[in-house]
């Protein structure tokens, strides 16, 4: 199916989700419920999700280190933030993996460096999420069902590890997948191994942070739940927070957009929180990330250009 064709098919899947789930919610309930928020947390909510960025910019920064590439952290979080703006828009979060392109373009690292770097961090994150997740699964779903969760996601787990450190696998990937264009991930393997084997404590400070990054965000959601006068365990909120994040992952929507509101909704709902709440938490997270996204891609717009360098390398 034509590339166009199937990005325009999520984006109207997305939309489609996200109507019809706050057409079954009631649209006059939740205007009346986000008329009645108290914004005054607003200022803290931006404050964590700047702290949020920039602990996710120290995680690259960490990964940069061993190769002994020198970059300024201004400049490394500028990168780092248009890359996750433009993940915010695109199935699976890929464009995260622009900040590759940006490492290469000022001489930091080669195409096959920055995507090591960058899998790498995706990949501790991944574990992060997964490793908390399980025992969420035990909290929302009943014993086998959630037994049977973790078995499909040591199975991913598998699949992806044998995909990527295999050289069966990373043949198929180059062949299959990459073709013509492998020749921009020269040093990837070498890259990539040289942190599992000799980085450990760098890969172990990374897990770290990405922990505290996630709790972060968490408590971003917990004070919007206290805006609006209902306040949620925030064992809770962590757990449904990271939950949703591993199903927004599956590329069948605009960067989860839609589903991970939907899946929100139906797991907070087995807690005590009303639908109309956590539907109206949703949206006001919702848009304060995609407000810092349009305008962080508005007023770094001269940098994006390497879209069209892509698109004219087919890359």
């Amino acid at each position: 199916m034509n590339k166009k064709i199937l990005g325009l098919l999520k984006i109207i899947l997305s939309l489609a989700i996200l109507f019809f789930l706050l057409r079954w919610i009631g649209f006059k309930k939740i205007h009346a419920t986000l008329s009645v928020m108290d914004t005054s947390y607003v200022p803290l909510i931006l404050i964590l999700l700047f702290i949020s960025l920039v602990v996710g910019t120290l995680n690259i920064q960490i990964l940069l280190k061993p190769l002994k590439k020198e970059i300024t952290f201004s400049k490394l979080f500028k990168y780092y933030i248009i890359s996750w703006s433009l993940g915010s828009f695109v199935p699976g979060k890929i464009g995260e993996f622009s900040i590759a392109y940006f490492l290469k373009k000022d001489k930091i690292a080669t195409i096959g460096e920055g995507t090591s770097i960058s899998l790498l961090d995706k990949f501790i994150t991944l574990l992060t999420l997964l490793s908390i997740a399980a025992g969420g699964f035990f909290v929302f779903f009943s014993y086998g069902q959630a037994l049977r969760l973790i078995m499909i996601m040591i199975i991913g787990l598998v699949i992806m590890v044998y995909s990527i450190l295999s050289e069966r696998g990373r043949s198929f990937i180059r062949k299959h997948i990459l073709r013509g264009f492998s020749k921009y991930f020269e040093g990837f393997s070498k890259t990539l191994f040289f942190y599992l084997k000799k980085q450990k404590k760098v890969l172990l400070l990374n897990f770290l942070l990405t922990l505290l990054k996630w709790v972060i965000l968490a408590l971003v959601i917990s004070f919007l739940f206290v805006s609006f006068n209902s306040p949620m365990p925030f064992i809770y909120v962590l757990l449904i927070s990271v939950i949703t994040t591993i199903i927004s992952l599956v590329p069948i929507s605009i960067s989860g957009l839609g589903v991970r509101e939907a899946s929100a909704v139906y797991l907070f709902s087995k807690v005590g929180a009303t639908i109309v709440i956590t539907a109206s938490v949703q949206l006001i997270n919702l848009v304060i990330v995609y407000s810092i996204s349009i305008t962080t891609l508005i007023l770094f717009l001269k940098e994006l250009n390497f879209i069209k360098v892509i698109k004219n390398r087919r890359f």
